[in-house]
């Protein structure tokens, strides 16, 4: 399964984090190796938007490419500075956690995923 961070946003700080903390990228790569073949998604697209934090909307399961897109608050007003690192990378973490909890992912597949998640937010300490 790939994860994918995108963004709709005016908070050019939040684009500014994303594109200065690299690991990231190794959150979207953390569950390549599960399986996702029984299925109805290889995608989770995570679409960060100007909106409080508690904001999760699934925009649509697609079918003919298999991605399944949410989108979820970012926060209003945030400043997203270097010093924040830390915490922005949690909460990057924490609103993946929360899409794939509402999931249509089967129960054993959602907590693989899961565990590989938190496995990556470990790895940030």
């Amino acid at each position: 399964m790939d994860i994918r961070i995108n963004v709709i946003t005016e908070n050019n700080e939040f684009n500014k984090a994303c594109v200065r903390l690299r690991s990231i990228h190794s959150l979207q790569k953390c569950c390549v190796e599960i399986d996702t073949e029984p299925e109805a998604f290889d995608v989770l697209q995570v679409i960060f938007e100007d909106k409080p934090e508690h904001f999760l909307i699934p925009e649509s399961l697609h079918a003919d490419d298999r991605m399944y897109s949410v989108a979820v608050g970012m926060g209003v007003g945030r400043l997203f500075m270097p010093e924040d690192d830390h915490g922005f990378l949690n909460m990057i973490a924490d609103q993946v956690l929360r899409v794939v909890r509402q999931s249509p992912l089967r129960a054993g597949m959602r907590e693989d995923v899961i565990a590989h998640v938190e496995q990556w937010r470990g790895s940030l300490s």
